[in-house]
């Protein structure tokens, strides 16, 4: 939680994001159930999720393209692979779904959907198992655990979960909690940076 100018500005985590009926959603996330991001001022509550935008940033970061059709295979039916799933058809790209233990609703256009023959170049397994999709690079979404030194959040094709929490936290500050702010803030890269360089400073001290 972040506390300015009287607001407070939240990451929501469940069953919180269940339960946001009442506020005003700034984007599709309260119809997704997908809500991952709140602003309170006083009697005005506003709230956004940016998990989708996250990926699609880390993806086009990475030199993938969803406006060009790139296809995303992705496992999972919870929240944010909900967001990241729509996020990325309305970004214009494709995608192949993988069974894993929930179905995603709502289904996505047909339009949107790829055969497991497609050549996938970014994959995601939301349900946490470590299955590997078999595409180009591949999104592991825990971000929680061992410390790792500058550098090693990108290796061997594999992209930790650090990008996609750097990222989803650069789009709510975007869309929800500064968007005036939007020129000044820092880019995905330079704030992955700060953050690999303050673990690699706890591990140390």
């Amino acid at each position: 939680m972040f506390q300015a100018g009287g607001g407070q500005w939240l990451s929501l985590t469940s069953p919180l994001k269940h339960q946001v009926g009442a506020w005003r959603c700034i984007d599709r996330s309260h119809a997704l159930l997908s809500v991952n991001a709140l602003r309170v001022d006083g009697e005005d509550v506003r709230s956004a999720g940016t998990d989708g935008a996250g990926v699609v940033d880390v993806a086009r970061m990475a030199g993938v393209s969803p406006e060009q059709g790139a296809v995303l295979r992705l496992r999972g039916g919870g929240g944010a692979a909900r967001s990241t799933a729509h996020a990325w058809a309305e970004a214009g790209g494709r995608l192949h779904l993988v069974e894993g233990r929930r179905v995603m609703k709502p289904q996505l256009h047909a339009s949107s959907l790829v055969g497991d023959d497609a050549q996938a170049a970014l994959g995601i397994d939301f349900d946490g198992e470590g299955v590997d999709l078999g595409a180009a690079l591949q999104v592991v979404p825990a971000y929680q655990g061992t410390r790792s030194p500058l550098g090693t959040a990108v290796q061997g094709g594999v992209l930790d979960g650090r990008w996609m929490l750097v990222a989803q936290h650069l789009a709510a500050w975007r869309s929800l909690w500064a968007p005036e702010l939007s020129d000044a803030l820092p880019t995905l890269e330079d704030l992955m940076h700060d953050l690999l360089s303050v673990e690699v400073a706890l591990k140390a001290a």
